[in-house]
């Protein structure tokens, strides 16, 4: 076989593959064959149909069968032979045969580049640790969430909304732009005052009473469906209520959960903030470590592929978002060209990450075995209270098995860079 490998602009590549007359023959001829022994004509008995019969009969058929074994089976001798990693399935340029005559495959895709890392050893970041530090009024506020959280709330008859009250409404929008459809909310429940824009419109109002209004949504506004619109808004008040918060006392954290007093509240929130905090911190100097990797080896293509693909993740989740919201995200004149354009950056760095990690667990030999893939399926089983096997079973069939394997070697590769650098805190 003859293999010609051509390199591209960035990272495509093309190959070019010939295979001697002798192989797609022997395969032909075995595919012949098997045709003749199978095959009903009328006027003849099976497996007696004349091979020149069965080669016209067939032709197409036996072509196709012939490229379906052979391609592959080139493709990957070619790209072992040639010790490329494709990050995309090859796209057939050219197939050129006919019986006789030896079979010519060109074929077209994107590999990963070849990154020639020096430094990723002895190098040292600094770490803001007081960045992380769990405060007071940290514990204080996650405990007034809980509260919240806790909370009763009654109905109010005798004056109107004020802040901090909730607003049972249903609500019709109108956006100003172009393109822009109309949208509806029933059943809504909005705590009055609790930002600027919307709900502080609707700061005295009372049950019964419909408000029309417009709002300029600023450019970060939570709601990507509607940031940076002007809407037009029309808004039933159903029904007012205000919360009636519970007393922070013992009682109160023996309602919340096994605790004999608030202070053990406290202290296990305390203990959960501080838990959050260093995980986070963790990972912040982790990707401090990784961009100075990045920063002191040579810069290398990216596939383009990979970088569309991390851009498809990134929009899809807004996609979602929007879906969640109400909203068609095709139907809202929102610019998902400029949107993507807006990622690039932070794909294009996620790109790079990955591929960094790829490589440094390639030559270090850093890798994931079976058995502790098999003992973390089992932790969360066990965490879910499911079947290990069962859930094992299920992730191999919904692909999120080679999501966990990659996440555990993520894993395994900051704990080796951890330790072959240093990280220090402040």
């Amino acid at each position: 076989m003859k293999v010609e490998l051509k390199r591209q602009e960035g990272c495509k590549v093309s190959l070019e593959i010939e295979l001697p007359p002798e192989r797609p023959d022997e395969v032909y001829n075995k595919l012949l064959e098997e045709f003749k022994d199978g095959a009903r004509l009328d006027g003849f008995r099976k497996g007696k149909v004349p091979r020149d019969i069965i080669r016209k009969r067939f032709s197409a058929e036996l072509r196709q069968e012939v490229m379906s074994k052979l391609i592959p089976e080139a493709l990957d001798k070619a790209i072992k032979q040639e010790e490329l990693r494709p990050v995309e399935r090859p796209t057939l340029d050219e197939v050129d045969w006919s019986e006789g005559k030896p079979l010519r495959i060109t074929a077209n895709f994107e590999v990963q580049p070849d990154i020639q890392l020096k430094e990723y050893t002895d190098l040292s970041v600094d770490f803001e640790g007081s960045d992380y530090e769990v405060k007071d009024n940290q514990v204080e506020e996650q405990l007034e969430h809980l509260r919240r959280r806790s909370a009763n709330y009654r109905t109010i008859e005798s004056r109107r909304a004020v802040k901090g009250d909730f607003a049972h409404i249903s609500l019709r929008g109108e956006p100003q732009a172009e393109g822009s459809a109309p949208f509806r909310r029933d059943n809504v429940l909005v705590e009055v005052g609790a930002a600027e824009g919307f709900s502080s419109r609707l700061e005295r109002a009372e049950p019964g009473e419909k408000l029309e209004f417009s709002i300029s949504h600023p450019e970060n506004y939570d709601d990507p469906a509607l940031a940076g619109k002007t809407v037009n808004y029309s808004v039933d008040v159903h029904e007012l209520k205000e919360r009636i918060l519970p007393e922070l006392d013992d009682e109160f954290a023996k309602d919340i959960g096994q605790f004999g007093s608030l202070d053990e509240l406290r202290a296990e929130i305390r203990k959960q903030l501080e838990d959050d905090s260093e995980r986070r911190g963790r990972s912040d100097s982790m990707e401090k470590l990784i961009d100075l990797i990045l920063e002191e080896n040579e810069t290398f293509e990216l596939p383009s592929v990979m970088l569309q693909q991390q851009m498809s993740v990134v929009e899809n989740e807004m996609r979602r978002r929007i879906a969640g919201n109400g909203f068609n995200p095709d139907h809202i004149g929102y610019d998902w060209k400029a949107f993507r354009e807006a990622e690039r950056p932070a794909a294009e760095r996620a790109v790079r990450r990955r591929l960094l990690i790829d490589t440094l667990a390639e030559r270090e030999g850093i890798m994931v075995k079976a058995k502790g893939v098999r003992a973390e399926i089992a932790a969360i089983a066990a965490a879910r209270k499911e079947n290990p096997k069962e859930l094992r079973q299920a992730m191999l069939s919904d692909g999120r098995y080679e999501m966990l394997q990659s996440h555990m070697l993520d894993r395994a590769v900051e704990e080796w860079l951890l330790a072959k650098n240093e990280v220090k805190g402040s």
